[in-house]
């Protein structure tokens, strides 16, 4: 199963979540060889083509982040917690 940047952003957005000055940011894609890119004050969401892709992205040292699936997300509001993004992204999935 994969899931769209947008649908996860759509996902948030039901839930609540904060999502401050969302922009699609995808043309960022072309360098880091994702499909889609969501960014926000508080999260950025990523689509890559497969669950490998994005799970690889743990790699890279740069806060707090989760993946599921096709998906990774990275925290940008230090004041939130990337639990609740996570939560809500990994219910997607089910």
């Amino acid at each position: 199963t994969t899931v769209s940047s947008k649908e996860v952003y759509e996902a948030f957005e039901s839930s609540n979540l904060p999502l401050t000055d969302a922009r699609d940011n995808s043309h960022n894609c072309d360098t880091l060889g994702c499909i889609s890119l969501i960014t926000t004050e508080d999260v950025s969401i990523y689509e890559w083509k497969t669950e490998e892709e994005a799970t690889k992205q743990n790699e890279v040292p740069i806060g707090e982040h989760h993946s599921k699936g096709n998906i990774f997300i990275n925290l940008n509001n230090k004041e939130l917690s990337i639990e609740t993004y996570a939560e809500v992204l990994d219910n997607l999935f089910e």
